[in-house]
């Protein structure tokens, strides 16, 4: 559901989309609030729509609507892939597909134009093919990004758009404001509405109420649709003004849940008083476009079909190689109490590729492993220490005989093998461009067939200061021996200064900037600003980031603001972990703690108490300086020395791309495996 490959957009993209926690108390002075228009008369209250009796779900209970839902981001199917797909879910008895790609700018940016005549017309043609089939075709429409949600023309906008799709077949539509900003953005729903649960409300009553009238069937795609972030009181407020005959959606305990249970079903069902349609983000691969997900469907309980009502499944953008897992999704819902997903994925194999099935295992053996395992393929993607090509030029001979041997199908069959040979290609392209990419890298030494990092390039050493540094932003006395220039690919200019007394770290910071821009609102990573983690775990054995980490959030000194600094937790899901560590590039990107940004952890509160920032600017550059207190942060001991990890990442917030430096050349937090090694003064 969330859009969290392509880097840097998809996640500044993300920003807007939750903002749930603000970081408040980034700065001395009381932050200024987001200016929010008062009405000119007492906020007058929404009018009441009747609310229809109707309690039944058009999806039934249990599993008795099962299928796909097209709901990534990035390149959606052609017609064809649709096509080919709805074909494919009459075969192993799925019976609903719901149309949403993200991407289709008739579903969501441009919600409001019509669909030109000849897309029209092909959904139109995938509805009466999914009759033949045995599918209901579901039209889903994102609106939630620009509505004016008490707007009578944007409301008629809406429904001239699916009455539209209604005149070519279509009887079943999903409204979707998933993925869009969580508070009212509009003067006019701040002036009509309490809250943006009583506006949704407002627009999923009404537009029940004019498709019963149609003779069209409502579900819904809620703003908050997994335990991992969102609202609750949003879901609970919904959940008690929307008509109990609507489905709302859960992706489970996290975007992409590792697991679903009928406990976790019914806690979520409580919220939202009515049993779930889970939207399952497996097999979507639109969070990780590196690899494909090729594995069976497994942490499904095989109960859950008696706590929710329907379950669909959002597939990788590569419609052909989607079939393989799908299969083994489908054998789940016809029977989820002798589900086996390893005999699964055995039958699915035989079935979709017969006697030719060898051809496809290559790829089932590179990416058929569980996405929270780190496989060699993977570690050419994700920060690793040791890199084993040897592994990887196997795995990539592989795949290249097997994309032959499907070339050579193609030929007798090419309706079967040449549009899955066309998906596979390129992420075959893509391992042999990264290991070409790593074997250059300067970063790793090469010993036979494995790459190690330089570990000294994680290793930074601190003198200590006879005499303590002046906290006052000028940095004038600073020896030059005492910087260090930080790791950048944007071409951000931007050095670093340590030093150390027994109970404080000192640290200096010169940024080329040739104007800081002050943070919006209260949050200190709308603007310029240095994000500080330091790991609770200090030997470096942690696997990923966690919530008893340390976030330092310090800001430079603009217009009338002065450097701050203050401390947060940022306790990350698997699922975002996953997303972090998977980058390309090292930024940790500040949005993110508008999302989960908490308080700072407990055990760092004098830390947090005594950190001092200070800073100047002048229309060159912004310079800052920190002092860290030392009493609360874990320390191991190595080679003698006290040892703390740390890492850094400088963020200018230009508009356009985001300019990012590191103090390490691979500083992701999420992966701690990759924070700089700071040995401290004896």
């Amino acid at each position: 559901m969330r859009r969290p490959n392509r880097c840097e957009s998809r996640l500044a993209a993300l920003s807007a989309a939750a903002l749930l926690t603000a970081l408040s108390a980034c700065s001395g002075a009381a932050p200024a609030p987001v200016p929010v228009p008062a009405p000119a008369a007492p906020a007058a209250p929404a009018v009441a729509v009747p609310v229809p009796n109707d309690t039944v779900s058009p999806l039934g209970e249990g599993f008795s609507s099962r299928g796909v839902i097209e709901g990534f981001y990035g390149p959606p199917w052609s017609y064809d892939d649709r096509k080919d797909i709805i074909r494919f879910m009459g075969r192993v008895g799925m019976n609903v597909y719901f149309y949403g790609p993200k991407d289709d700018p008739f579903h969501r940016e441009r919600w409001r134009d019509p669909y030109p005549a000849d897309q029209i017309a092909r959904i139109g043609e995938l509805v009466a093919l999914g009759r033949a089939n045995g599918v209901d075709l579901w039209f889903g429409i994102s609106p939630g990004l620009s509505m004016t949600y008490s707007d009578s023309g944007d409301y008629r906008a809406l429904l001239a758009k699916l009455d539209a799709v209604a005149a070519v077949g279509v009887k079943h539509v999903a409204l979707f404001v998933d993925d869009v900003p969580e508070t009212l953005t509009h003067d006019a729903d701040r002036a009509r509405f309490a809250s943006l649960a009583e506006a949704h409300a407002h627009v999923i009553t009404m537009l029940k109420r004019d498709l019963d009238a149609r003779g069209l069937a409502l579900a819904v795609v809620q703003t908050t649709y997994t335990n991992s972030f969102g609202s609750k009181d949003y879901l609970r407020e919904l959940g008690r003004l929307v008509p109990r005959g609507i489905p709302l959606a859960w992706t489970g305990i996290d975007v992409v849940a590792p697991d679903i249970t009928v406990p976790e079903a019914r806690a979520w069902s409580e919220m939202i008083q009515r049993p779930p349609l889970v939207w399952d983000n497996y097999p979507v691969n639109d969070f990780a476009r590196w690899r494909l997900f090729l594995g069976p469907l497994r942490g499904r309980a095989p109960d859950l079909a008696s706590a929710v009502a329907g379950f669909v499944s959002n597939p990788m953008n590569e419609a052909h190689a989607s079939m393989l897992p799908l299969w083994t999704v489908a054998d789940y819902l016809k029977d989820p109490q002798h589900y086996n997903p390893d005999s699964s994925i055995a039958h699915a194999m035989t079935a979709l590729y017969g006697a030719h099935a060898d051809v496809m295992r290559p790829f089932l053996a590179a990416y058929g492993d569980d996405w929270e395992t780190q496989t060699p393929i993977e570690a050419m993607y994700v920060p690793s220490r040791t890199l084993d090509l040897a592994s990887v030029f196997a795995a990539v001979r592989d795949m290249r005989a097997g994309l032959a041997a499907m070339d050579t199908l193609a030929t007798s069959d090419s309706a079967s093998w040449a549009p899955l040979a066309r998906e596979l290609a390129p992420f075959v392209d893509s391992v042999e461009a990264r290991v070409a990419t790593v074997q250059r890298d300067t970063m790793y030494r090469r010993h036979g067939d494995t790459l190690t990092f330089r570990a000294e390039l994680d290793r930074l050493t601190v003198r200590h200061a006879r005499r303590a540094p002046v906290v006052d932003g000028a940095i004038r006395d600073w020896p030059r021996s005492s910087w260090r220039k930080l790791f950048t690919r944007d071409k951000l200019d931007a050095r670093a200064a340590f030093a150390a007394t027994k109970d404080t770290l000192y640290i200096a910071l010169d940024v080329g900037d040739t104007n800081a821009v002050a943070f919006a609102g209260d949050s200190a990573t709308t603007g310029d600003h240095v994000t500080l983690v330091i790991g609770a775990d200090p030997s470096g054995n942690a696997s990923r980031m966690s919530g008893r980490d340390l976030v330092l959030v310090a800001t430079p000194a603009a217009g009338a603001r002065p450097a701050a600094v203050a401390g947060h937790s940022f306790a990350l899901t698997p699922f975002y972990q996953e997303i972090l560590v998977a980058r390309e590039a090292y930024v940790f990107p500040g949005f993110l703690f508008d999302n989960f940004g908490g308080a700072a952890p407990a055990q760092f509160a004098s830390t947090v108490a005594g950190a001092r920032a200070a800073g100047t600017t002048d229309t060159k550059r912004w310079r800052l300086e920190l002092a860290i207190p030392l009493a609360d942060v874990p320390v191991a001991t190595v080679r003698g020395r006290r040892s703390i990890r740390l890492a850094i990442d400088v963020s200018d917030a230009k508009p356009g791309p985001r300019r990012t430096a590191s103090l390490g050349p691979r500083n992701y937090p999420a992966n701690p495996a990759t924070w700089t090694q700071v040995l401290l003064p004896r």
